[in-house]
């Protein structure tokens, strides 16, 4: 099996087996047997990648995934936002939310270890020209349903988007397919 290392910070990590998930890719039958012993930040990296669709054989679509029809605010760079505004057309922007008040602007931690209970999303539509501060209607998929529990993404919930340990914006569902 050929590893692939990345340098960070002069520490060398393992992310991820490259050549065992493309086997395991090659055959649907392999695929469903082995997600058992794929963990979660490793489906997730391959998804990035384009390896593979967390939670789905290569069979279903990426339609099936239930969406969220939101009113989105991304906050300005000085708020503690983004510099720039993502592509939300695209597929391939993909924060959290966290189901909370709006008015959150950090995460709830003990120590060096964030309690909030983060939702993987990627955005599906929504403008393509935007400004920080204003309201935007955007859909986002609940992109690893059924394998986790999106029940508290529900019409009127509010949550703040977080890039890592950082809120970049905030809204409130007004429409969920889950």
């Amino acid at each position: 099996m050929t590893l692939m290392r990345a340098q960070i910070k002069n520490c060398t990590w393992v992310v991820l087996a490259v050549e065992c998930i493309l086997e395991v890719q090659k055959v649907d039958e392999q695929w469903d047997a082995a997600k058992p012993s794929i963990d979660r930040p490793v489906l997730e990296i391959c998804y990035l990648l384009g390896l593979a669709d967390p939670g789905r054989s290569s069979n279903e679509s990426m339609n099936e995934q239930p969406v969220a029809h939101a009113l989105v605010t991304f906050l300005d760079a000085r708020s503690g936002g983004r510099e720039t505004m993502p592509d939300l057309t695209s597929g391939r922007y993909m924060p959290h939310i966290v189901i909370q008040s709006p008015d959150v602007r950090s995460p709830n931690c003990d120590g060096r270890t964030i309690l909030d209970n983060y939702l993987g999303i990627r955005f599906v539509s929504g403008p393509t020209v935007m400004l920080p501060n204003q309201c935007y209607d955007c859909d986002f998929a609940l992109m690893y349903h059924p394998h986790v529990d999106y029940s508290a993404v529900c019409d009127v919930a509010t949550f703040t988007l977080r890039e890592g340990g950082r809120v970049v914006g905030f809204g409130s569902i007004t429409r969920c397919s889950n």
